[in-house]
């Protein structure tokens, strides 16, 4: 682990922390001190090297030289920063191995990775530049900083972790002046810093004769060290947890806050006895297999590096550009360190990056990079759409008389649509403003011009929605894209596509050339407020924002009855989430609750009275941790109702880890014990059947039936499946279902909430409808709170949304915007935090296309 406090603000408070914490160890007695050292090429322009003083550092808290005293040009006042704290700890197992085990190598390797770490952190470091009317960063690449190793934990567990101190204090080269330390790189980068050091590490202890295995987790874990000695010497992590279950909390960051307010008083300790105390607390069995291991490891060692620099690059490379336009080259090489932890050499893999670059197969733009598909992707759909101007000597078709009952503005969107000559045109409207029924006139428009119409979506649930409310003639994006047979049904057709804005790139671009292929004309229908596409690329916000099409705008909101909600939803779409949260609380809506229990179970007591009411109501939360604690609140609430049924019944149900396609090829992967789901026919794996990892072979998996049965599986040869556990569902009668997988032949549907009528023993669920789902379909959870994700297409009679730590952390303007918009009566917000909360969905979260980030930059 990697990670950065919040800047120092206080010289006093640094002093402090040097000399209580750093200079004579939290944890060791004077006798077992590690000394403080100072790092970095800035230290060295200072001429400080080797232990570092009481003096120099206290100087330089106060911005003075640390050799002659003079100032040296930093601003003198007492809000100024003082310097930056960060700490790099290593896997617990390998703390283990270390001062449990004995062995002693594991020092050296220790200091390798932490030198190569600091190196890459003294490589963002960088300054302001305010000169002539500037306003940007500039790289300095020196930083002045204090290291000092620490050996454990304040519980006293063994802990191998680095403590670092990093002054506010660079040289501006350009300038020729010290200047003041802007940090940003130094947050943004922590995942990166994180995998160079576990390569490194990982890298030496394979070499050392060791085998690491991969965990979910952010570290890795050495084979053969027994599980109870890893638990034994957790303490401090099971010290917070326990406090964050008492005070309802999960967050990452609210473990941090307590993980920092619960510190248990410094205790001093000669190491040689902690060591003595350790190898008792982990107990004879754990030693002889701890001590085993070790000498496994020393007989075997000097293992030769398996270089795995190219492989891991072009995994990493599919793995980043299939959700994301561009990136920063480090998040790219973190991706790359990742996949390839411990037979991945930084520098080499720094240079093959350079060579792809080089190439032109990677495109580099200022920090960041993108590829060269990517890049032409996007040129192509934007220069489509600028060269789709006026090919047709008539318009979409003919202004139909039937549209007295729609208002101005729907009325002069479907004379904008029908009347254009172009190739395409968009439909681009707020949530709720009646898009629906001014696509009903627009196609009879169409059709009243001798023309036919097919309409299309991204998703299976608005698909459905098309052909119940539009059109029959309508499918799936996907399937317009990939069956030969319906693109020659719709030769010449005008194509509708609704919810556009989760159409990705390369969807996009197919979609286009299909239309000059096909000789169709196309409307996109959508909102660039939304959400967009899970692959990369927001299409049709670089169709709207570079291609100039004709744009029909629809801002009239109709769905909420109530003018005052109205009002509200409409400032969120103008993106004001201030005015628009403000509206909501006068309206009554906003519920401040600091217990996340309290919180659930207000929520869920609103959600059942609801149902009881005959009004249809859906939850929305940014993350599943809220959706689960919610449902199990609903589901206590329902039964005191009895509106469930008294006997359930456990079916096994499988979640997605919502993988990408390079991560499912991966073998190295996956763990014993993870589902493989198969959604098509692949060789001899049926669609509908699941399978558990049993074991890893090489680069083969072996998976195993619900029959017990055993065969070996390629994941880069078998497609169609998809990676995620199994996990038991009690399902009643009366309970609601979210369906996350489709099943043609029962007409379900990805994103559909059903409710069950019966589930007999053997698992086999019948709906309210009277359909049944099929014998192997177990892509469901509970259906009472969605994501808002799953959310955006719904409309119902209440709508809540629920914010606690979790969601706070995760919310932003783009899903706040979708989930206060669903309701058409009553909408309720459930936060713990109410000023946190606001300053989330403030935030604009959408990717950049890479022609806005060259325009940034001036190229």
């Amino acid at each position: 682990m990697v990670r950065f406090d919040q800047p120092c603000c206080s010289s006093a408070g640094a002093l402090r922390y040097f000399r209580d914490h750093m200079a004579t160890k939290d944890y060791l007695s004077q006798n077992n001190r590690s000394e403080l050292v100072w790092f970095g090429e800035g230290a060295k322009k200072l001429g400080l090297s080797g232990h570092v003083q009481s003096e120099a550092f206290d100087r330089l808290c106060n911005g003075r030289h640390p050799v002659t005293n003079d100032r040296l040009g930093m601003r003198e006042n007492q809000k100024r920063r003082v310097c930056y704290f960060g700490q790099i700890s290593a896997p617990k197992d390998v703390s283990i191995a270390l001062y449990v085990g004995g062995d002693k190598r594991i020092e050296s390797w220790w200091n390798e990775a932490v030198q190569e770490t600091l190196r890459e952190i003294e490589s963002t470091t960088g300054t302001r530049v305010r000169k002539h009317g500037a306003n940007e960063t500039r790289e300095t690449g020196n930083m002045v900083a204090a290291i000092v190793q620490h050996e454990a934990s304040r519980s006293q567990d063994p802990q191998l972790h680095t403590h670092l101190c990093i002054m506010n204090l660079t040289y501006d080269a350009a300038e020729k002046r010290w200047k003041g330390v802007e940090p940003g790189g130094y947050y943004l980068h922590q995942s990166y810093f994180r995998e160079v050091c576990y390569n490194k590490l990982a890298s030496r202890m394979i070499q050392g004769g060791y085998q690491l295995e991969r965990t979910r987790s952010l570290g890795f874990t050495i084979k053969g060290m027994p599980a109870d000695a890893r638990a034994t010497f957790s303490k401090r992590r099971q010290e917070i947890t326990e406090e964050a279950k008492r005070v309802g909390v999960h967050s990452q960051d609210a473990l941090l806050r307590i993980a920092a307010t619960s510190r248990a008083a410094k205790k001093a300790a000669e190491l040689d006895e902690l060591k003595e105390a350790w190898q008792t607390e982990a107990g004879p069995d754990d030693m002889r297999a701890i001590r085993s291991l070790i000498r496994t490891a020393e007989g075997s060692g000097n293992q030769p590096h398996r270089s795995r620099e190219s492989e891991s690059l072009g995994v990493a490379i599919d793995h980043v550009f299939e959700r994301c336009s561009i990136i920063d080259k480090k998040g790219l090489l973190r991706e790359a360190l990742k996949v390839g932890r411990g037979h991945v050499n930084l520098p080499e893999l720094k240079r093959q990056l350079q060579e792809f670059m080089e190439s032109g197969f990677i495109e580099k733009i200022g920090s960041k990079i993108t590829t060269r598909e990517t890049l032409q992707l996007e040129n192509k759909v934007t220069s489509w759409t600028l060269e789709a101007k006026e090919l047709f000597p008539h318009g979409f078709g003919v202004v139909p008389q039937s549209i007295s009952h729609l208002n101005d503005e729907q009325t002069l969107a479907v004379k904008q649509i029908l009347g254009s000559r172009d190739r395409l045109v968009v439909l681009q409207g707020d949530a709720g403003t009646g898009k629906t029924t001014t696509l009903r006139a627009v196609v009879e428009g169409i059709q009243l011009s001798g023309h036919q119409v097919f309409a299309c979506a991204p998703t299976s649930g608005a698909a459905d929605v098309l052909r119940k409310e539009l059109t029959p003639r309508a499918d799936t994006l996907q399937q317009l894209l990939t069956n030969p047979e319906l693109q020659w049904k719709v030769a010449g057709h005008t194509l509708i596509v609704d919810e556009s804005g989760l159409v990705s790139m390369r969807q996009m671009a197919a979609l286009f050339r299909l239309s000059e292929e096909n000789g169709n004309r196309i409307l996109l229908v959508g909102d660039t407020k939304q959400h967009s596409s899970v692959e990369a690329g927001d299409a049709l916000r670089a169709v709207l924002k570079y291609g100039e099409p004709l744009v029909a705008t629809l801002t009239q909101i109709q769905r909420q009855k109530i003018e005052s909600f109205r009002l509200a939803v409409k400032k969120f779409a103008e993106g004001d989430a201030i005015g628009g949260l403000k509206q909501f609380s006068e309206m009554g809506a906003v519920h401040e609750i600091q217990s996340e229990e309290e919180l659930m179970k207000r929520a869920a007591a609103d959600y059942v009275q609801t149902l009881l009411r005959g009004k249809s109501c859906l939850a929305i939360s940014p993350v599943w941790s809220e959706i689960r604690a919610f449902n199990a609140q609903v589901r206590a609430k329902l039964k005191d109702h009895q509106q469930l049924g008294d006997s359930e019944v456990n079916v096994y149900a499988f979640q997605s880890y919502q993988w990408t396609k390079a991560q499912i090829s991966e073998a190295s992967n996956y763990l014993p014990g993870d589902a493989i789901r198969f959604q098509k026919d692949a060789g001899s794996f049926s669609a509908g059947t699941t399978y558990s990892v049993v074991s890893l072979t090489g680069n083969l998996l072996i998976v195993e039936d619900s029959s017990g049965a055993q065969t070996p599986l390629d994941p880069k040869a078998v497609k169609g499946f998809d990676v995620g556990t199994q996990h038991k569902l009690a399902i009643a009668e009366g309970e609601r279902l979210l369906l996350r997988e489709n099943a043609k032949s029962v007409g379900v549907k990805n994103g559909d909430i059903v409710i069950v009528k019966s589930v007999d023993p053997n698992g086999r669920i019948v709906l309210n409808d009277g359909r049944s789902l099929p014998a192997g379909y177990r892509s469901f959870t509970y259906g009472y709170a969605v994501t808002s994700h799953s959310s955006q297409g719904k409309t119902v009679d209440n709508s809540i949304l629920l914010m606690s730590q979790k969601g706070i952390a995760a919310a932003n303007l783009q899903q706040a915007y979708v989930s206060l918009s669903r309701f058409r009566e009553k909408q309720a917000i459930y936060v713990t935090d109410l000023d946190s909360g606001r300053q989330a969905i403030e935030q604009a979260r959408s990717r950049q296309l890479v022609r806005e980030v060259k325009q940034t930059m001036g190229i």
